[in-house]
């Protein structure tokens, strides 16, 4: 009986490959390489395929058939998925033809490849990092192949993607890339790293069904687990977990308990929580948690982060104006204080969203509005967070009930 030939979407079988070489650092495009991946595939699945299959996959040996569904599964759970399923439907309507690395970014990619992650001079390491993140903003298209280079590096991951978290590029380069990352992920925490991200831009770009599939994997950690990671982890966890109530999603763990975050956990779980909370519409909830310090006010951040605490100060804002814990005027005076405070470079489009909407509401009188829609419309379609057309109806909602309360209404 001659052999069916198994149906592939070309485009999605391209993109398998292609990150095949990118997690394996091979081109597969001779015989000794395949025998590599072949050895590389056992050593992380425990799965024997044969070195014919291989060279079929990569056109080493002519073929007309594709590879068997088996053989999918496996090479799909070699790049951490469950399933070629999976695989395809998470990688499926996005832009996946990346270039390979021209010498530039080769170049870049050698000079980070022998740095410790752990060493002493963080504080250069960062100013690198910084500037990296700052050229490639403004030529990302020359910068093709930064991302899959960065996340094969130890220090690429943990610099450039963990501690430099490119909020405004979630769904451009830095979201794309996110999957190159997943790709080196040896760890529990940094696997939850890059999928609380993710869920992250599936809920501002409200991409419900992307959302859900990520929000699965995140359902499956052990709270208990979750809780022994570092407080960014932790704050991005319960991030998620908000937004998937939003959603209406089942939450395995249960609804989240604020008043224990609000009593056990730092300053960066309550920020994240808070951020998301405000999001969510949630601002009398985000009020109580950026006010569950020792001393309430606005000024509970880390002193050496003014970009961080300019973030937490708008956050608090929205909170307070629109849970009317902060009346009109003085709502006003904190605006005027904070709207030329620096932020953070890599997430000013989303904090800009943010004061846009106050000025909206609080500069009613002064300002030109369809300027102001304008700039609003501007930035949600720059960075594809259509999220914030609902934000913006459910906070002037709240806006309008402020004004009845000082009118006497």
């Amino acid at each position: 009986m001659s052999r069916k030939k198994t149906e592939i979407d070309k485009n999605i079988l391209e993109t398998l490959k292609y990150q095949i070489k990118i997690k394996s650092g091979l081109e597969c495009n001779t015989f000794n390489q395949i025998s590599w991946l072949q050895q590389d595939i056992k050593k992380s699945v425990n799965e024997n395929l044969s070195l014919q299959t291989l060279n079929r996959l990569f056109f080493l040996i002519k073929t007309s058939f594709n590879p068997s569904l088996n053989t999918l599964n496996v090479l799909s759970q070699y790049l951490r998925y469950s399933s070629f399923a999976e695989f395809s439907h998470l990688n499926s309507n996005r832009n996946n033809d990346k270039k390979h690395s021209s010498f530039e970014l080769r170049f870049i990619l050698a000079l980070f490849s022998n740095i410790n992650p752990n060493a002493e001079s963080d504080l250069i390491l960062q100013k690198v990092i910084k500037n990296t993140f700052k050229i490639s903003k403004q030529d990302e298209k020359t910068f093709d192949g930064l991302y899959p280079s960065m996340a094969a590096t130890p220090f690429g991951r943990k610099f450039f993607f963990e501690q430099y978290i490119n909020m405004d590029g979630l769904d451009k380069e830095y979201g794309d890339g996110l999957k190159y990352y997943m790709l080196y992920a040896d760890t529990k925490e940094q696997m939850l790293f890059a999928t609380n991200l993710l869920c992250y831009r599936y809920f501002l770009t409200s991409d419900i069904s992307s959302f859900s599939n990520y929000f699965k994997l995140i359902n499956n950690y052990r709270v208990n687990d979750v809780m022994t990671f570092s407080p960014l982890l932790k704050g991005q966890y319960h991030a998620t977990m908000i937004f998937a109530q939003y959603f209406g999603l089942r939450l395995d763990a249960g609804e989240i308990n604020l008043n224990n975050v609000q009593t056990q956990s730092s300053f960066y779980e309550r920020y994240f929580l808070a951020e998301a909370l405000v999001l969510t519409n949630e601002f009398e909830h985000a009020w109580s948690l950026l006010n569950s310090g020792s001393t309430p006010s606005y000024s509970l951040y880390p002193s050496d982060d003014e970009e961080l605490a300019t973030q937490h100060d708008i956050l608090w804002l929205i909170s307070g104006f629109y849970s009317k814990r902060i009346n009109f005027y003085r709502a006003m005076q904190i605006y005027s204080q904070v709207k030329d405070k620096p932020m953070k470079f890599l997430s000013e489009k989303l904090y800009t969203l943010f004061l846009l909407f106050l000025k909206r509401d609080l500069l009613y009188k002064t300002i030109n509005l369809n300027e102001i829609n304008s700039q609003i419309l501007h930035l949600i379609n720059e960075t594809k967070f259509i999220h914030f057309h609902s934000y913006a109806k459910r906070t002037h909602e709240k806006y309008e009930k402020s004004l009845m309360d000082i009118n006497g209404n």
